[in-house]
């Protein structure tokens, strides 16, 4: 389908967007699959490509999302960055739902301003989930938070959300 996004969305002018590819959702058991390709025709360039299979009772994730937009583009309007340079994002992760391992990255004016790994694990306590990041966060944030996050930020977090309806921490850093 054809797709028009006024210029709240877009920055500038009208973005017009053409969406193509397929969407299977199933609600018992649930699983969802989608193969999406979205593109900017308005003379300004930027795609989304995403493949997505959710299916949890095939215990099975696959992500695969890559966007990619020139300056002046939508994602950089949409995060309010300033003179909205180029961006690109790079997300993926396959595997067992039971042992899975996703990485992302999320670039702006060419540079690497935020890499992020994740990982679930499906244990005998619940649902144990870690995540590592760093990049430059300052930017994203409210005003108030700015200056928590200064500079580079490195995380990484790691916890259970326990079968028992608790949750566990078992680390917590974040060096800024």
């Amino acid at each position: 389908p054809e797709i028009a996004l006024g210029q709240d969305l877009a920055g500038s002018g009208i973005a017009e967007l053409a969406a193509r590819g397929m969407l299977k959702a199933d609600a018992a058991p649930l699983a969802v699959e989608t193969v999406l390709n979205v593109t900017r025709h308005d003379g300004k360039q930027g795609n989304v490509d995403a493949k997505i299979h959710f299916a949890p009772a095939d215990n099975r994730l696959d992500l695969d999302l890559k966007a990619s937009e020139p300056a002046g583009g939508i994602i950089a309007n949409l995060l309010k960055l300033p003179d909205t340079p180029p961006v690109d994002i790079i997300v993926s992760g396959t595997g067992p739902l039971a042992n899975w391992n996703g990485i992302g990255t999320f670039s702006v004016d060419g540079k690497i301003v935020t890499q992020l790994t994740g990982r679930h694990q499906l244990t005998d306590k619940g649902n144990h989930v870690e995540a590592k990041g760093d990049g430059d966060f300052a930017r994203f944030l409210p005003e108030n938070l700015k200056p928590l996050f200064a500079g580079k930020t490195s995380f990484d977090v790691a916890g259970t959300a326990t079968s028992a309806g608790g949750v566990s921490v078992d680390r917590a850093h974040i060096d800024s």
